[in-house]
């Protein structure tokens, strides 16, 4: 299959902008689009030029799952999954933050980018949801990160009844930072990416593998783990006082 224009990809200003390219099919994405994304998200840590990373779609969709035929052969499948893993997995390990400019619908898998995202700015009108049931399935993918996100009684509600909720519920929830009006949304976005975009990129980048790697640990292991990072985070400090000097 041809991954030209699949996704596109912008760098400008410190910032990588990649943006869902398939509205034909609601910017659902397919195992070459899961591809792509890792591929431009693989290519950030070797790039010290970059500073944020914000992943968006278009004014109607987001991202409102994944594409793949049910009926295809196992081949088929496991490849699908195997590149949905391998995006969620470029998408915790890029050095720097991830935003989540949330323009139109983000509905079944598309809220794994949005979970996997570190600050979420969510257009109000939009809609979210897990309309898999509806359609003869049920959300398993969809519900890979949400899990620790959402209320377990708001989450299993939407899953089994596939009625969609609002961006304001979804800041409620924790699945976006920000719901703001249209007129009001990219202004805030890059408003949000301004604010980040000139910070020292090793500092926040120690401090984001910090967060990750803490999330699923005890408090003996986090005081451990602090520890060694707050090693790290000095000794950028003394790089930077030095070049100041």
């Amino acid at each position: 299959m041809n991954s030209e224009n699949l996704i596109l990809v912008e760098i400008k200003d410190h910032v990588m902008t990649i943006t869902i390219n398939r509205p034909e099919d609601k910017n659902r994405i397919d195992r070459y689009t899961c591809d792509e994304i890792s591929k431009a998200l693989g290519t950030v840590n070797q790039n010290p030029d970059i500073n944020v990373v914000v992943i968006t779609g278009n004014h109607d969709y987001f991202c409102t799952g994944g594409r793949v035929d049910a009926t295809a052969g196992q081949d088929e499948q496991d490849k699908y999954i195997k590149a949905v893993a391998d995006m969620q997995k470029a998408l915790r390990g890029v050095a720097v933050p991830l935003i989540a400019a949330v323009e139109g619908d983000c509905t079944a898998g598309g809220h794994n980018i949005v979970i996997q995202s570190d600050i979420a700015i969510g257009r109000k009108g939009t809609i979210y949801g897990f309309p898999e049931v509806k359609r003869g399935g049920f959300p398993m993918f969809s519900m890979l990160n949400v899990i620790d996100t959402i209320p377990k009684k708001k989450l299993l509600y939407a899953c089994y009844t596939g009625e969609t909720y609002t961006a304001e519920d979804a800041v409620e929830y924790g699945v976006l930072t920000y719901a703001v009006e249209e007129e009001e949304f990219w202004p805030t976005v890059l408003e949000v990416v301004d604010q980040i975009k000139t910070k020292p990129r090793d500092l926040i980048s120690i401090g984001r593998s910090a967060y990750y790697a803490m999330n699923s640990m005890d408090d003996e292991e986090r005081n451990r783990y602090a520890k060694g990072a707050l090693v790290d985070v000095l000794e950028a400090q003394s790089r930077y006082q030095k070049e100041a000097d």
